[in-house]
């Protein structure tokens, strides 16, 4: 009867028992990616570029815009005013024929003022036709931008998390085999007080003990390292506390493709956006080549005084008003927009490659996720085999223990193969699902699949 009540005690603890739901308090994997998307230092430099770089497109637009000055301009004569020289003939006439030579005459008066109202606008310019296929780029590489951000966020955050819950999953279980450890030394304590087991047996069971500290030690220094990460990579104060919750991993068994479907890669996409800028760039520097028509007007208030009392008096102000345009035809500038179309030809010969290279790595990276993927998984699920076949060698040797007829050794043994295969078990799922995670991010799937 005895004998049967020590074979039932340790089938109680031959699993490790699981939660009965998430604390309201954790942070699900969903959960802190959605606090990154809000509060992350990445999305928030995103913005700022998206700013600058919209301000910089108002800033090149304003240049089509009409533009306005207002001026005033004082100029004082103080030794001599500007003097005219007439031809002989004519100074003859106004000397009243005692000027045989050329006829200087001074004009103006001494103290001059200009008060006056200045108007441009463009009237005809290649660049203008230009400005709208600019703002559509703009708005699709910003658009880009802010898809290739959130994409790396969610993939760093989820690889950080998930790195972090393995640690924690590894902690879990070092408690786990605290206690079960704890449980087969009361199962020993009954064999020596009843003669089965020898005192000497404890050391066994203290220096599994010590390995336990030590894994739990090192697994608690790297979870809390990752955890601080994490926190950074959210945009939350690392002095905040941050618990996350673990969920059950199953290993589901999805559909490959053979190949994979360049153009969804945000990437690719970006680059091509990119390349059509450039390509409109080069046909900005085109542009120079063509004329630029530009209207002007003037309106100005013109004084002249023998002392600076423009402001005093009846003295006459004088209106002069004149508007026209200006024609700007480019003939020659030393080479200088030839050369800068070498240097976008250049640019965009560079584009070009950078493109073919980024396609052919893509492709090797998804053949490289690809089986990853496949690899990671059958690895887990091997696993999973390993972890009931150690389980069950695990049950028989605690029964023939408990029996009398194992030694305490090959119960240790036994318990620490059935404690590594767990472990290993739980590494090769988050191996898993870090192989998805980055199958997710090299096909362009990970934005669909998270959101």
């Amino acid at each position: 009867m005895f004998r049967c009540f020590l074979i039932l005690i340790p089938l109680i603890y031959l699993f490790p028992i699981t939660g009965a739901g998430q604390d309201p308090d954790e942070y699900s994997l969903q959960e802190c990616i959605d606090y990154a998307l809000e509060n992350s230092y990445q999305q928030r430099s995103l913005e700022l570029e998206i700013r600058e770089r919209q301000a910089g497109f108002n800033q090149k637009k304003s240049a089509f815009l009409p533009t306005v000055d207002s001026y005033v301009d004082y100029v004082n004569y103080f030794n001599d005013l500007p003097t005219y020289i007439f031809p002989a003939s004519e100074g003859s006439i106004l000397s009243g024929g005692t000027s045989e030579g050329f006829y200087p005459v001074e004009l103006g008066l001494p103290h001059n003022m200009n008060i006056g109202l200045k108007i441009n606008q463009v009237v005809y310019d290649q660049d203008f036709f230009l400005a709208g296929r600019f703002k559509n780029n703009l708005s699709a590489i910003n658009q880009l931008n802010n898809q290739l951000t959130r994409e790396e966020i969610i993939y760093n955050v989820s690889q950080t998390f998930y790195q972090a819950a393995s640690l924690k999953s590894q902690m879990d279980l070092i408690a786990y085999h605290f206690e079960r450890l704890d449980r087969i030394e009361k199962m020993l304590d009954s064999q020596i007080k009843n003669g089965f087991a020898r005192e000497s047996e404890r050391s066994k069971i203290r220096i599994n003990r010590s390995k336990l500290i030590t894994g739990k030690n090192q697994a608690e220094t790297g979870f809390k390292q990752m955890m601080d990460y994490l926190k950074f990579q959210m945009g939350m104060p690392v002095e905040d506390e941050l618990t996350i919750s673990l969920e059950n991993i199953n290993l589901e068994e999805k559909p490959v493709p053979d190949t994979v479907q360049v153009k969804n890669n945000i990437m690719m996409q970006l680059l091509e956006s990119r390349m059509e800028i450039s390509q409109l760039e080069e046909q900005q520097i085109k542009n120079d080549f063509y004329p630029k028509l530009n209207a002007f007007a003037q309106f100005r208030f013109q004084a002249q005084r023998e002392a600076f009392d423009f402001f005093s008096g009846n003295e006459s102000w004088y209106l002069i008003n004149l508007f026209g345009i200006r024609l700007d035809i480019p003939i020659i500038h030393g080479g200088e927009k030839r050369r800068s179309l070498e240097m976008m030809e250049i640019k965009n010969t560079q584009m070009e490659l950078d493109r073919i290279r980024l396609m052919e790595n893509l492709k090797i990276e998804y053949s490289n996720s690809k089986n990853e993927l496949l690899n990671s998984r059958e690895a887990a699920t091997l696993q999973e085999e390993n972890v009931e076949l150690a389980r069950e060698a695990f049950e028989q040797t605690t029964a023939l223990f408990t029996e009398g007829l194992v030694p305490l050794n090959e119960l240790l043994e036994t318990e620490a193969t059935y404690r590594e295969m767990q472990s290993e078990l739980s590494t090769a799922r988050y191996k898993w699902k870090l192989a998805e995670l980055k199958y997710l991010k090299t096909t362009g799937n990970l934005l669909n699949h998270i959101e």
